[in-house]
């Protein structure tokens, strides 16, 4: 996988050779190599830019340095699968299958509470803007709504197959789900009243449904399922309308940091779409590998192909 860093100067990307590499964006130049001692599954970079959390298989998560590539805190938890890191950078959270959910403090290195008995079926977790609060998406077919300074859980959104996707708008009024079965629920976050309950399109696989509020506003929602994106009016009873046409698999989408635009990735071929208009902006293709990831940087967008080269789009 691949973050850039905020100012856009460098990146993290994480491979399952072992290294979280953070590297200068203008140059290409490795600035640091971060060892670990199995595969890196997931990686993120703290809000402030000043720090790198990367977990790897049978290893503590760790908290680097990233201007100095040194090792900071190391937390006490193994196989974590993902890891999410609150906007303020007081509080991550980490997920494992063996030992499920937890709340750290990364400054301390401490653990600061566990999401409950049924943390291990926890599959995805986004935090509010404010810090405060967390969602996460489960495979008791739930949605929770969590205190990220207690672990209480404050709001259960039930759905009838497995959470796969959470959002939070910018103003933290709304929160929006996606099951494994493409059914997107719309949620007022303070009361836990579902406002919309709708099946997107629907697809097979369900570790391609994404969910994303459109430059964090609450009456704008994007929605992936595999083979289709599709803009909602989170306001309204009219059907979402289709991002474009296209008959292939979308294995990703991304937002820019502004909102205005998103990248869709269907194999060999890289689409930069107008969210508002829904008009094709630029399409970029390479048939010699297919893409796996990628990230938007300010002013570009990054495609790492296969598992090692990248390459920069304007």
């Amino acid at each position: 996988g691949v973050q850039f860093f905020p100012l856009g100067d460098r990146l993290l990307s994480w491979s399952e050779d072992g290294k979280a590499i953070i590297w200068n964006t203008g140059s290409g130049a490795v600035l640091h190599t971060l060892h670990h001692m199995g595969p890196v599954d997931c990686a993120r970079v703290f809000p402030d830019g000043e720090r790198v959390v990367a977990c790897s298989a049978g290893e503590a998560c760790v908290v680097w340095d990233a201007d100095y590539g040194v090792a900071r805190r190391r937390l006490g938890m193994s196989t974590a699968r993902d890891v999410e890191v609150a906007p303020n950078g007081r509080r991550l959270v980490t997920l494992s299958i063996v030992l499920g959910a937890s709340i750290w403090d990364p400054g301390a290195g401490a653990r600061v509470c566990d999401l409950g008995a049924q943390a291990s079926f926890i599959l995805i977790a986004r935090f509010f803007p404010d810090s405060s609060r967390l969602i996460t998406g489960s495979k008791d077919n739930t949605a929770v709504i969590w205190d990220s300074s207690t672990c209480e859980r404050l709001r259960v959104l039930r759905h009838r197959a497995w959470v796969t996707s959470v959002a939070v708008a910018a103003d933290s009024g709304q929160v929006a789900t996606m099951n494994s079965h493409g059914m997107v629920g719309i949620w007022d976050a303070a009361s836990g009243v579902c406002m919309r309950l709708a099946p997107s399109k629907l697809f097979w696989r369900m570790d391609f449904n994404q969910v994303e509020f459109v430059r964090g506003e609450r009456d704008q929602l994007l929605t992936l399922s595999g083979d289709g994106v599709q803009l909602w009016d989170t306001g309204s009873p009219t059907m979402p309308r289709p991002l474009g046409n296209t008959s292939d698999l979308i294995w990703a989408l991304a937002r820019s940091p502004g909102g205005d635009v998103v990248a869709t990735l269907d194999g060999s071929r890289l689409v930069i779409w107008d969210v508002r208009s829904g008009a094709r902006l630029q399409s970029f293709e390479d048939t010699a590998s297919p893409f796996m990831h990628m990230a938007f940087g300010w002013g570009a967008v990054l495609d790492p192909e296969g598992f090692g080269a990248g390459s920069f789009w304007k």
